[in-house]
């Protein structure tokens, strides 16, 4: 019998997608910054969240220019049902999960060979999150440090 691989449902982070401003004037960002963690700023920039942040929403996408001076892009913010691939050690399945550390602007994320995300998965650690709680739904097999997290 063949086996079903749990995905992203692209429909609900398609429809949780918002145009947004990234980074600081001093610190731009990258397309290398496809997928990580971000929060938001009293700027209103999102900004990379740092180790043990609640996450508010991921990168999806820099473009080229900036607006304001700012980085700007789109940013699969929390919403429910949205879901993402991330990568932790030791979590199981119903873990809440917190930000991990993350690179710096402008450097890429690592575990850039998982065949469904070519940017690389953001890390993260299990944690007790308050208002942007993310939840692990399923384990990759193939990869054990590799988790699929939703929104709840």
């Amino acid at each position: 019998m063949a086996k079903f691989i749990l995905s992203i449902v692209a429909e609900h982070n398609s429809r949780n997608t918002i145009t947004n401003t990234f980074g600081t004037l001093d610190s731009k960002f990258t397309n290398e910054d496809h997928n990580k963690a971000v929060k938001r700023t009293d700027s209103t920039a999102m900004q990379l969240c740092e180790e043990g942040d609640e996450i508010e929403g991921f990168v999806e996408s820099v473009e080229p220019g900036t607006q304001d001076g700012y980085s700007y892009g789109t940013c699969v913010r929390y919403a429910s049902l949205v879901r993402m691939f991330v990568t932790g050690q030791d979590l199981k399945i119903g873990d809440y999960v917190v930000c991990g550390a993350q690179t710096a602007p402008g450097v890429a994320n690592g575990n850039d060979d998982f065949p469904l995300n070519s940017y690389g998965t953001t890390v993260v650690k299990k944690g007790s999150p308050v208002n942007f709680k993310w939840r692990v739904i399923a384990l990759d097999i193939r990869n054990p440090n590799v988790y699929l997290i939703e929104a709840i």
